[in-house]
């Protein structure tokens, strides 16, 4: 298993300790887009324009979210941050964004 280092310290009191799961924290940022719209409106795109520069996000993320799940599955380490990790990935993207000293 390369680009994994074994959390030894894992215990009831290791985990992320955010208030919510990162994907409500996200829907709750879209509800205030979406209100923030609803109230004060915004401007529109062609549809020939808008729908290509929406999508290409949306596939990115896709493409991102499998790929921090293939490395979380591939450690063998839970994804849910109110579970206590068995190991630090520092592989795939990890290998960019963690700095595990």
């Amino acid at each position: 298993m390369t680009g994994v280092t074994p959390n030894r310290a894992s215990s009831a009191g290791d985990t992320v300790g955010v208030f919510a799961p990162p994907p409500l924290i996200y829907l709750a940022a879209l509800g205030v887009g979406f209100g923030l719209d609803a109230v004060i409106g915004s401007g529109s795109l062609p549809s020939p324009v808008a729908i290509p520069a929406g999508s290409a996000p949306l596939i990115a993320g896709a493409g991102l979210l499998g790929s921090f799940a293939r490395a979380f599955l591939g450690a063998e380490t839970p994804i849910d941050p109110d579970t206590p990790s068995t190991a630090i990935v520092t592989n795939g993207s990890f290998r960019l964004t963690r700095n595990p000293a």
